[in-house]
C-alpha cells in the first residue's frame, strides 16, 4: 500500500509542477538562487554538490556558474550503476565541460575529478542542492524512486542537504507516514512560488 501511494504522489506532483507557467518557474527559480546565495550555509560551504536542472526542476544552471565565480568547489552528479541505483558526484569548473550522462541528463565526464568527501573543518562546509517532487515541512522529501540521493547522502554522512522546490512542491500534510527507513530528510528547503500543496 505504502508503495502504492508514493507512487500516486509522485505522478500527481510532477504533473502539478509540470503545470505551473514557465515564465513563473524561471522567476521563482531567481528567487531561489537569491535565497540560496544569501545563506548562511552557502557562503561557509567550500563544496556543494549541485545537479543539473531538467524539464520543470527548480532551474539550476545559473547557480552552478555563480557558485563557479564565488570560488566553490561544485559537483554534479553521474550515474554509475543504474540497477544498483549508485551515482557520484564528480567536479566540474565550467558547464561546457557537461557530456550526455544517463537518460541525456548532462553530466560531468567520467575523468573529472570525484568527490571524496568534505575536507572542511566545518559542519556545513559541503552542502548538497537536492532536487525533488515532494517535499514538508519537516524535510522529508519524496524523489523520483530512484534512491539515488538518498544512498549517496546515506554514505556522506558529512554532507549537509537541503532541498529546491517550487512552494506547490510542499506538502501541507506530513509525509513521514509515507517514508522508507533509508530516506534521508533535507535540513531544510529553499522556496519560491504561490501556495502550499493541500
Amino acid at each position: 500500500m505504502g508503495k502504492e501511494i508514493r507512487a500516486q504522489l509522485r505522478r500527481e506532483a510532477l504533473a502539478a509542477r509540470d503545470a505551473l507557467d514557465p515564465v513563473r518557474r524561471a522567476e521563482w527559480s531567481a528567487q531561489i538562487l537569491t535565497q540560496v546565495c544569501a545563506a548562511q550555509v552557502y557562503h561557509q560551504a567550500r563544496q556543494i554538490l549541485l545537479y543539473y536542472s531538467i524539464r520543470s526542476e527548480v532551474e539550476t544552471h545559473r547557480l552552478l556558474r555563480t557558485a563557479i565565480s564565488d570560488g566553490k568547489e561544485v559537483y554534479l552528479p553521474r550515474i554509475t550503476d543504474r540497477t544498483a541505483g549508485k551515482m557520484v558526484f564528480l567536479r566540474v569548473e565550467d558547464d561546457i565541460d557537461l557530456v550526455p550522462g544517463d537518460m541525456g541528463i548532462p553530466a560531468p565526464k567520467p575523468e573529472a575529478p570525484l568527490y571524496r568527501g568534505s575536507d572542511g573543518d566545518g559542519q556545513d562546509s559541503c552542502i548538497a542542492l537536492v532536487p525533488g517532487l515532494l517535499f514538508d515541512e519537516a524535510g522529508y522529501r519524496l524523489g523520483y524512486g530512484g534512491g539515488y540521493y538518498d544512498r549517496f547522502l546515506s554514505a556522506h554522512a558529512e554532507v549537509v542537504p537541503f532541498g529546491l522546490a517550487f512552494a506547490e512542491q510542499i506538502s501541507a500534510q506530513p509525509l513521514e507516514q509515507w517514508m522508507e527507513p533509508t530516506d534521508v530528510r533535507m535540513k531544510s528547503v529553499f522556496r519560491a512560488g504561490g501556495v502550499n500543496r493541500k
